[in-house]
């Protein structure tokens, strides 16, 4: 086990989501990597904080292997749940690019020195600054946000005495190995997609000698779907999400969501054939309205096949809810405009975002502004709901932020509430 994260397994579960990183992958100008003699006893302590608190303790450095550590004396702030002895070892690879104290990190390597962890790390680095570094690699990963990866896209490296394209795999990769250190620039092409965030996927890249880069070039299709949703009387279906799938049973893009007219957009979607559907849900996915199929069937397999390709790259298609044969009209609902406060004690811990909690068949959805203040809940307008307000904690925490119960009345008014969280131990 690494040594920094053996000293948060017993205190947090989010540390064990960390993943071993290859030396090849943190090399930066800004990287240090030295070795370092304790010069003050530290006795572990048992804490259940969330995070483990760190502590100062005085070193100085006896080997410097990459970067520029600092000379001499130092305080390296050091997780309380490590016990160190003046004279122990301790081994540190931070990165100074922001410019923070020396201290541990939940998915860092630095901690008391272990021969069989931190030796090859050591031998690495020291390779770097060797006469004759290693080259460095270089991996590509081309992808659809709605279709995953992307076979057949052409990915074009130019760079010191090198200008080479290669097609990307089933997997929608390339890569280069063995690379000069250098700055290169890359492009990406395939046929009926562009690249989706051209100014981050396709900024330069400066490759230091060693290093193992990896960079993700997202595409978008050139494809889409519009149309508008209503109800058998003609009404327009606002607010509603519309989901695209495959006929495979594939989420196809994210979910449009009509406007006040019923209008909605799949702005981005690939080629292929798909059936669209909106309702029903559960919950915080829930709608008032009742699971429809385009263009207005209650099952799948008597829904209409949307395609779309070069011959129909712009469907437009009438969603129509309820259209061929009568079925129940959305449920009555209401909007809750929550006003959130905290009181003074609960606004000193760090907490995740407020939500309501409730009989999930109540409530339909739900959304936090954290610019306002202001949590927006549509729940049902037929039945009495009780309900708090609550936020997500980090695990073992042992205590939580919430609101005593509210409950409110049936009614088809949208109400505007002062909802006050306290801190519950």
């Amino acid at each position: 086990m690494r040594p920094a994260l053996a000293l948060l397994f017993a205190a947090t579960t989010w540390a064990t989501t960390c993943r071993d990183a290859a030396p090849c992958e943190v090399i930066s100008p800004t990287r240090n990597v030295f070795l370092a003699e304790v010069l003050e006893a530290k006795i572990a302590q048992k804490s259940n904080a969330d995070p483990t608190p760190l502590v100062p303790v005085r070193m100085k450095t006896i080997a410097s292997f990459y970067g520029k550590p600092p000379s001499g004396e130092f305080v390296y702030h050091v997780w309380t749940t490590i016990d160190l002895r003046a004279g122990d070892q301790f081994y540190i690879e931070e990165d100074s690019y922001w410019q923070q104290a020396l201290r541990s990190t939940p998915c860092g390597y630095s901690g008391p020195f272990t021969p069989s962890v931190h030796q090859p790390r050591i031998d690495f680095f020291r390779k770097l600054t060797a006469a004759n570094p290693p080259g460095a690699s270089l991996k590509i990963w081309v992808h659809s946000n709605s279709a995953g990866s992307l076979s057949g896209a052409t990915v074009q490296l130019a760079g010191p005495r090198l200008a080479e394209e290669q097609q990307t795999g089933p997997k929608g990769e390339v890569e280069w190995t063995d690379l000069p250190a250098g700055q290169y620039t890359i492009s990406a092409n395939r046929d009926n997609y562009s690249v989706a965030e051209p100014a981050t996927a396709l900024a330069p890249i400066r490759l230091l000698p060693g290093a193992c880069a990896n960079r993700s070039i997202p595409m978008k299709p050139r494809f889409s779907i519009s149309g508008r949703a209503q109800t058998s009387d003609g009404a327009p279906a606002a607010k509603l999400k519309i989901k695209a799938e495959t006929l495979t049973g594939r989420m196809a893009a994210l979910p449009a969501t009509t406007n006040e007219a019923g209008e909605f957009t799949f702005p981005s979607i690939d080629a292929g054939q798909f059936v669209l559907f909106a309702g029903g849900g559960w919950g915080f996915e829930g709608s008032p309205y009742p699971l429809t199929w385009h263009p207005g069937v209650p099952s799948k397999e008597l829904a209409q096949v949307v395609a779309v390709d070069d011959a129909r790259p712009h469907p437009i298609v009438q969603f129509t809810l309820l259209v061929q044969f009568t079925l129940p009209r959305p449920s009555p609902s209401r909007e809750l405009t929550l006003q959130i406060q905290m009181s003074p004690e609960a606004a000193k811990v760090q907490s995740g975002s407020p939500m309501l909690i409730a009989d999930p068949g109540l409530v339909y959805s739900q959304t936090w502004s954290p610019d306002t203040g202001i949590l927006s809940a549509v729940v049902t307008a037929t039945k009495p709901i009780k309900f708090r307000v609550g936020t997500v904690f980090p695990p073992r925490a042992g205590r939580s932020i919430e609101s005593s119960e509210i409950e409110i009345a049936p009614g088809e008014t949208n109400l505007s509430l002062p909802v006050q969280l306290h801190l519950v131990r």
